[in-house]
């Protein structure tokens, strides 16, 4: 058992050494997250891998439902996963940017700006080192303005949550409105 764990942080540590992998095993984990809270999931990256399956295969929408205008839907597409209310109409509940290095940090948030008028939160996950640097960007125009939207998470914090979702029931990252369960 503890060569098993041993085995695990070894691995985990290649990934977040490496970016693009470690983009791609985010959003693997964020797409498992609306699985196990039963939402719909949708990822930008389907043709990306997560523990050698395809996160197409583990989506639940293949497409992003047409729940908008075309113009909103084209930028919504490009946002890296999108968790739906599974019922009723659906719509976007929640939007999860992986932002792999802080240059990309400003497209991710201007992608989530296009769903500003719809009911969902914004989450942003990052390396710890960059978390300062993201909060700060908060502060600037136009995001200041709605900055109590977003939420800034380390990929470390989401990483305990999967791994431990008892331990961390309480947390806002397992929690999404929705009116109807």
């Amino acid at each position: 058992m503890y060569a098993l764990l041993d085995y695990q942080e070894e691995e985990l540590k290649e990934i977040q050494e490496n970016p693009i992998r470690m983009h791609s095993f985010m959003e693997g984990v964020c797409v498992e997250m609306g699985n196990f809270l039963k939402l719909d999931t949708y990822s930008a990256d389907p043709k990306a891998s997560y523990n050698n399956v395809l996160l197409s295969d583990l989506t639940t929408l293949r497409t992003i439902p047409n729940f908008t205008y075309k113009e909103i839907l084209d930028t919504s597409k490009k946002i890296d996963v999108l968790w739906f209310n599974p019922k009723g109409f659906i719509f976007p509940k929640r939007a999860i940017e992986i932002v792999d290095s802080i240059s990309t940090l400003e497209p991710a948030l201007q992608r989530t700006l296009q769903l500003l008028e719809f009911n969902l939160d914004f989450y942003i996950l990052l390396k710890e080192k960059d978390l300062q640097k993201a909060f700060k960007k908060l502060e600037k125009e136009p995001y200041k303005r709605i900055k109590e939207r977003y939420k800034i998470k380390s990929y470390t914090a989401i990483l305990d949550i999967y791994h431990n979702p008892i331990a961390h029931m309480h947390d806002d990252f397992l929690h999404v409105k929705t009116f109807f369960n």
